[in-house]
C-alpha cells in the first residue's frame, strides 16, 4: 500500500457530514480492498522516517496515523475493522454514530441530565458529561437578586407573608419585617400600653407591609420609635380585624393607610364612626354633622352622611307638595319630584349653608337631581343662590351648588343638560329688507334655506329697477 496522508480532519471542518462520508469511505478502501503496507507488521510501525499525517495498514488491516513525524515518529489508530471504529482526534466515530452524524469527541463524552443550577454567580463544572440541547439548568429560587432595572410581572407579584399569627407576650417588641408583605398579630394582654411593638428595617426601598390585628386584646405600634421608625399619624392601637399599609423608604417605613373594623371609616388616622350602641343614627366627632335624620343605623350604611372637611355624603329624597318650599342642605345629594305638573306652583330654595355644620363650612358641594314626571323650578332671584337661570328641570336633570362663606351663597358649578334638547324644523320665516325676530325652541337645519319674500320694494318705492345688461 503506497503512503497518503489525505484524510480530512472533521472536528474543524465547514461541512463535517460530506467529510465524514468521505474518509470514511477511503478507510473502508484502504482496509478492505489493499494489501497491508510493505513490510507491515502488527501494530505501528517500529522503523522508518514518516512524515505528518501519513497512514499506515498493519497485518490486522488497522489503519494508524502518523501524528508527529520522525523515525518512527508518533501514531494513533485511525480505523479498526474489528470495532469499525474510526478515530478522529482524541475521540472516535462507529460506523453507526458515522450514519447519524454523531460525534463524540474528547474521549467520548455522553449525554447527561442538569445538576447545577442558575445563581447570582457561575458554576464551574468538573464531569466529563454534556449538557444535551434540549435539557435546561435550573433556576436557583434561594437567591436574594438585587435588581437594577425595571421589571414587570403579568401574574402579580407578592412577598411571603409570615408563617401563622405572632402572639406579643411582651413589651417592647421588634417585628423582623425583611421579606415579609403582611404580618398577623395578637397579644396576652388588654392594655394596649403594655404591648408595644416596633418594626425592624425592610428588605428594600419600596417594599409594602401590612400589618392584620386578629386578636381580641390590645397592642400598639409606636410612632416615630424603633430600629425602623413608624412614621405614622399617631400610635396605632388596632381592635380585631384592624389592618395598617405602611412602605419602606429605605429608612423609616411611612403609612399609606389604615382600615378600622366594621362600622368605621378610616382615612389616615381620621375614624369616624358611623353609629354606637347609646346614640344610633349619630356620628361621633366635633367636625361632623347629623346623619340624616336616621333612627336607627344598625351596621348598614344606607341613609349615612359624613361631613368631613366640608365633604358631605349621603341623600336626601324630598317631594315638593306646595310652593316655596325651602330644603335641608345636611345631606350631598338631593333627589326632587313633586306632585304637580306646573313648574311655577312648586318653587323651591335651599336652607343657607350646610345644616347641621358648625361655621357653614366653606366648599360645600351638594348635587340636585330632578327624579319626577311633574315639574318644579328653583328661582334665579333667591337671596342665597347664584344661578346662570331659573332651573326648571326634567327627569334626570341634575344642578350642581358650591357654598361659598364669603358671599354667603351657593354658586352654580354645572347643570345637565346644559341646554333644553332642541330639535330640527323646517324654516318658516322669509328673507326681507328687515330682520324676523324669533321665538321658537327649534333650529333649522344646516341644509335648509328660508326663501325670499315674493315682494321687494325699498321703503319710499313702488317698484325695483334693475340695471340689466
Amino acid at each position: 500500500m503506497s503512503r497518503a496522508s489525505d484524510l480530512t480532519d472533521i472536528e474543524f471542518a465547514e461541512n463535517a457530514s460530506t467529510v465524514a462520508q468521505e474518509n470514511f469511505a477511503l478507510l473502508m478502501q484502504r482496509a478492505y480492498f489493499l494489501e497491508p503496507t510493505d513490510g507491515a507488521a502488527a501494530g505501528p510501525p517500529a522503523s522508518g522516517t514518516w512524515s505528518l499525517d501519513e497512514l499506515y495498514v498493519d497485518t490486522a488491516r488497522v489503519v494508524w496515523r502518523c501524528t508527529a513525524a520522525g523515525t518512527p515518529g508518533q501514531w494513533t489508530r485511525a480505523f479498526d475493522p474489528a470495532s469499525a471504529a474510526i478515530q478522529m482526534g482524541g475521540g472516535s466515530l462507529t460506523i453507526q454514530e458515522l450514519a447519524g452524524l454523531v460525534l463524540n469527541g474528547g474521549g467520548g463524552a455522553a449525554g447527561a441530565n442538569p445538576t447545577a443550577m442558575v445563581g447570582l454567580s457561575a458554576v464551574n463544572g468538573s464531569a466529563g458529561t454534556f449538557l444535551r440541547s434540549d435539557g435546561a439548568p435550573a433556576l436557583d429560587q434561594a437567591i436574594s437578586p438585587t435588581w437594577s432595572g425595571y421589571h414587570s410581572f403579568s401574574g402579580g407579584l407578592g412577598a411571603a407573608p409570615v408563617g401563622g399569627v405572632i402572639n406579643l407576650t411582651g413589651d417592647n417588641t421588634i417585628l423582623t419585617t425583611t421579606g415579609r408583605s403582611l404580618i398577623r398579630l395578637s397579644s396576652d394582654s388588654g392594655t394596649a400600653t403594655s404591648r408595644t411593638f416596633t418594626l425592624g428595617a425592610g428588605s428594600a426601598q419600596g417594599q409594602v407591609l401590612v400589618l392584620e390585628w386578629t386578636g381580641t386584646n390590645a397592642g400598639e405600634l409606636l410612632n416615630n420609635t424603633g430600629t425602623a421608625a413608624a412614621r405614622i399619624n399617631g400610635d396605632w392601637r388596632p381592635a380585631q380585624y384592624d389592618s395598617l399599609t405602611l412602605v419602606y423608604n429605605g429608612a423609616d417605613w411611612i403609612e399609606l393607610s389604615r382600615r378600622s373594623k366594621v362600622g368605621f371609616l378610616g382615612l389616615s388616622n381620621n375614624f369616624y364612626p358611623l353609629f354606637n350602641s347609646t346614640a344610633p343614627g349619630s356620628l361621633i366627632n366635633g367636625n361632623i354633622s347629623e346623619l340624616n335624620n336616621a333612627t336607627s343605623l344598625g351596621t348598614s350604611f344606607d341613609n349615612a352622611l359624613l361631613a368631613l372637611r366640608g365633604i358631605v355624603l349621603g341623600e336626601t329624597v324630598v317631594n315638593l307638595l306646595g310652593d316655596n318650599t325651602t330644603i335641608s342642605t345636611s345631606a350631598a345629594r338631593l333627589k326632587l319630584s313633586s306632585d304637580s305638573g306646573t313648574a311655577s306652583s312648586r318653587t323651591f330654595t335651599l336652607a343657607s349653608g350646610p345644616s347641621g355644620a358648625s361655621g357653614k363650612n366653606n366648599g360645600w358641594t351638594i348635587l340636585l337631581q330632578w327624579t319626577g314626571a311633574n315639574a318644579g323650578e328653583m328661582l334665579s332671584t333667591a337671596s342665597n343662590v347664584v344661578l346662570s337661570a331659573d332651573w326648571r328641570p326634567a327627569d334626570g336633570d341634575m344642578l350642581s351648588l358650591i357654598w361659598d362663606t364669603t358671599t354667603g351663597k351657593y354658586h352654580e358649578q354645572w347643570r345637565y343638560p346644559m341646554a333644553a334638547s332642541a330639535t330640527g324644523s323646517n324654516p318658516t320665516a322669509q328673507v326681507g329688507l328687515t330682520a324676523v325676530n324669533g321665538s321658537s325652541g327649534s333650529f333649522m337645519r344646516s341644509d335648509a334655506a328660508p326663501p325670499l319674500a315674493p315682494e321687494l320694494a325699498a321703503p319710499g318705492k313702488l317698484f325695483n329697477h334693475w340695471n340689466l345688461r
